[in-house]
C-alpha cells in the first residue's frame, strides 16, 4: 500500500512542475516534539524566476514566495496564525509574497456524470496581502 503524501510534499510537486525552485523550511524540533515553521508561518519557500510559465500561462513577474501548506479544512486557522504573526507583515513589506495552499480530495465525475471510485487530491491557493493585517488598535497598516 502506498504511503499518503503530506500537503507539503504535494505542494512541492506542483511548484516544481511549474518550474519554480523550492525548498522545505519547516523543521522538526525533537526536544519540544513539534514542527516549527520558518518565521512562525512558512513551510516552503519558492523562487519564481522571471518568465516562467505558471499554470499553463506566461507569468511576467518574479519573486520569492512564502508558502503555508495545510489541509483545506484548516485554512482558516492557518490564516489567523499568519495574520497574527508580525514577521509575516515584515515579509510582505520586504517584497515577498505569501500563499496558503489548502489540500483536500474529491471523487471526480465520469463522462456519464456518475462519481468515480478513484480519490483525487486538489488544492486551492489563497494569497495573503498586507491589507489583511490590522494593528492591535484596529487601524490598518
Amino acid at each position: 500500500m502506498a504511503k499518503r503524501k503530506l500537503p507539503t510534499q504535494r505542494t512541492m510537486e506542483v511548484l516544481r512542475k511549474e518550474g519554480l525552485l523550492c525548498g522545505v523550511v519547516e523543521r522538526w524540533n525533537s526536544h519540544a516534539r513539534v514542527r516549527q515553521d520558518l518565521f512562525g508561518f512558512i513551510d516552503v519557500i519558492a523562487i519564481r524566476p522571471y518568465g516562467v510559465k505558471q499554470r499553463s500561462r506566461f507569468c511576467p513577474w518574479s519573486g520569492i514566495i512564502a508558502v503555508q501548506c495545510c489541509a483545506r479544512s484548516s485554512m482558516s486557522e492557518h490564516r489567523k496564525k499568519i495574520l497574527n504573526e508580525p514577521r509575516a507583515l515584515t515579509w510582505l513589506k520586504s517584497g515577498g509574497t505569501i500563499e496558503m495552499w489548502g489540500w483536500d480530495f474529491h471523487y471526480p465525475k465520469r463522462k456519464d456524470g456518475s462519481k468515480s471510485k478513484a480519490k483525487r487530491y486538489r488544492h486551492i491557493v489563497e494569497h495573503i496581502n498586507a491589507d489583511q493585517f490590522w494593528l492591535a488598535d484596529g487601524d490598518p497598516e
